[in-house]
Formats: C-alpha cells, structure tokens, sequence
C-alpha cells in the first residue's frame, strides 16, 4: 500500500467548508487495486459529515480478464457491504464503496478498511499505513476486528470467502 501524509480531520472540515462543492477528501492510501480516502461534507453546515470512500479496481490496465483479481476484489466489496458501504458503479472500470461515520470514528474505520485490504489483497503486514498524526496505524491483528460501536467482529479467511462472525 502507498503511504500519503497524515490528515487533520478539522483541517478537512474547513477545506469543504470553503470548497464550492461543501466537501473535501483526502486519498490516504492506495493498493494495485484499490484507493482509501478520507473525507468531509458540510450541508448542513451546521452538521458537518465524515465519510470513507474506497475505490475497488475491478481490471488492471492490460486486457486480459484476471479471474483471481476479480474473486479478491468482489469478497473486498461484500465485505465492505456487510459493514453498511453503499457500493456504486463509477467511470474507468471500478466500483465505489463509501459510509458515514461520526467524526470520533473516522479513524477506527479507516483501521479496519486497512485491515480487510491488507488481508483480502494479500498485501505484506509491513505494507505503508498512516502512522502518527490524527489517523493512528491498524491496531488489529488478522482475525479480530473491533466495529465502530466497541462491538467486536472476527474475520476468518477461508480462500476467497471471509466468513464474519459477531
């Protein structure tokens, strides 16, 4: 996973203040076949939002249809699914994933997207997440994920499949 700079979560919320189209994002990390952003939306202005968008890329560049690829990227999707993203075709071969959260919980969901791309896309442990800063790195180990309202959830990795327990 490519690593950006760490984000200021207010800094985010005057950044879509001040935008034309009342929201701001912030890609915070990026595999071969996705990309994570953090963002902010402010209508009501009075009740500012926060979401995580994950962009899945279903093909790579060359022509040829790689089946595995697919397989990672659809159980990335169903995962994201059974976690409340509303999933949404876009332009240049992808699939969009985005929820809201409260601005106390930006950070834990960004975490456990992380986690699930890490694990699904069979990216190293030691791939580049955020550390520092406002957005603390995963603190999950593979099998034990914490939900946003303190609730735990256990994934277990059955070749394509995740299986979810409560």
């Amino acid at each position: 996973m490519k690593e950006n700079n760490t984000i200021d979560i207010h800094e985010l919320e005057k950044q879509a203040a001040h935008s034309g189209f009342n929201e701001s994002y912030r890609v915070l990390g990026e595999g071969k076949q996705y990309r994570i952003s953090v963002g902010a939306r402010t209508l009501p202005a009075d009740h500012p939002s926060f979401f995580v968008e994950v962009f899945v890329f279903l093909c790579s560049r060359a022509s040829q249809v790689d089946i595995p690829r697919l397989e990672s990227a659809v159980t990335f999707l169903k995962a994201l699914q059974a976690y409340g993203y509303s999933l949404s075709c876009e332009d240049g071969n992808c699939i969009s994933a985005e929820v809201t959260v409260s601005r106390e919980t930006v950070s834990a969901e960004y975490d456990r997207v992380v986690s699930m791309a890490l694990r699904v896309f069979h990216e190293p442990a030691s791939s580049s997440i955020l550390t520092g800063g406002k957005l603390n790195p995963p603190r999950y180990n593979w099998s034990k994920m914490w939900d946003a309202d303190g609730s735990t959830s256990y994934f277990i990795c059955c070749g394509s499949e995740i299986v979810t327990k409560a």
